[in-house]
């Protein structure tokens, strides 16, 4: 681990649950999580994490705080762990938990009874999927699950931070992922709570910013995918794929329709999916299906791909982005650029709401 001790020159940023503060060294900026330290004060000496900066990852432009001069802070009733057995490990209250007022209600099983649940590979996606939702349940509680597979804390999200702010939005955070505004120890649970106590309309899997990635066929984080697949079908739920789509992309491995969404529906998911791919062009849809068709030798299910085909997916996209209101990133360029990326994800979330509105 790299660390540098810097003192605190200017508190840049201030939300309820981090504050982004300007330092004397490393990285000059320098994240603190409030689950973890108290609020820092100007000319306060701190402690940083700097690998993610000597590094240079792409959601590593600033360090992050582990020890301050002040106190904890006030520990919370919870008793189940998260960011278990590190320094930071420390207490949430759980929904599924004892000293949860919704304990009882987990006691039974559980079933989606064909209720459709959107998984997505990327945190990029999330804000666009929010925005073309609002299009069809404008009042409907739309419920975003994030599993652990990328930044541990939710805080670190400056899209989660926006969606907070919306009425009919909640959050749950699963595994060893915290800052959800509400906390669940399974997707299973997480699942339940969302659906029978929440109530959401929409129920939406995905993780937070930092997804890893090697260039290998299975080191990557987006092959949890086929996790909450299993598991919503598990559940008698529908799982419906957000596509990773790109014409753009220099790498061929993502090119067309990503291995990132290839590699974990065909070869790892045995739950019954559905694909929803948007209106392409002649080229385009032809490189698909022949991508898609080499897929589909071996396949584990013969999942359902659907393409699009009744007219509306540009009017749609159009809408969507004239009410995006923050720019959206992934791969380091903005999404606006890449016009196969947005339509996949604009798509796939309409394919999934045209019974619910």
């Amino acid at each position: 681990m790299t660390r540098a001790h810097v003192r605190v020159t200017e508190i840049l940023k201030e939300t309820s649950d981090v504050q982004l503060l300007q330092t004397s060294a490393g990285a000059g900026e320098a994240i603190l999580y409030k689950a973890l330290f108290r609020p820092a004060q100007v000319g306060e000496e701190l402690t940083v994490n700097t690998a993610a900066k000597t590094l240079g990852l792409g959601t590593g432009g600033v360090d992050f705080v582990t020890s301050t001069s002040g106190e904890s802070p006030t520990p919370v009733d919870g008793h189940i762990l998260k960011w278990r057995y590190t320094p930071n490990q420390h207490a949430v209250e759980a929904v599924e938990a004892q000293e949860s007022a919704y304990h009882s209600q987990f006691r039974d099983s559980f079933s989606l009874y064909g209720a459709p649940v959107l998984l997505a590979e990327l945190h990029s996606m999330v804000p666009i999927i929010h925005t073309a939702a609002r299009e069809f349940i404008e009042d409907g509680l739309i419920a975003f699950i994030f599993d652990d597979q990328a930044s541990l804390s939710l805080s670190f999200s400056r899209h989660l931070q926006h969606l907070k702010k919306q009425p009919n939005v909640k959050t749950v955070t699963i595994g060893q992922a915290t800052g959800g505004d509400f906390e669940a120890v399974t997707l299973v649970s997480a699942l339940q709570f969302a659906k029978e106590i929440l109530g959401a309309r929409l129920l939406v899997i995905s993780v937070g910013p930092g997804v890893v990635g090697t260039g290998t066929t299975y080191g990557f984080s987006g092959m949890v995918s086929a996790s909450w697949a299993n598991t919503v079908g598990a559940l008698q739920g529908r799982p419906v794929w957000v596509p990773r789509l790109s014409f753009l992309e220099q790498r061929s491995r993502h090119f067309g329709l990503s291995h990132h969404t290839i590699t974990p529906l065909f070869s790892f998911t045995y739950a019954l999916s559905l694909l929803p791919l948007p209106k392409l062009s002649f080229e385009e849809r032809h490189l698909l299906d022949q991508q898609l068709t080499y897929a589909s030798r071996g396949a584990l299910n013969r999942h359902g791909v659907v393409y699009m085909s009744d007219g509306r997916g540009e009017e749609f996209l159009l809408n969507v982005l004239s009410h995006l209101k923050t720019d959206v990133q992934t791969m380091g360029r903005s999404v606006s650029l890449d016009r196969a990326f947005l339509i996949g994800v604009t798509e796939a979330t309409r394919f999934c709401l045209r019974g619910l509105s």
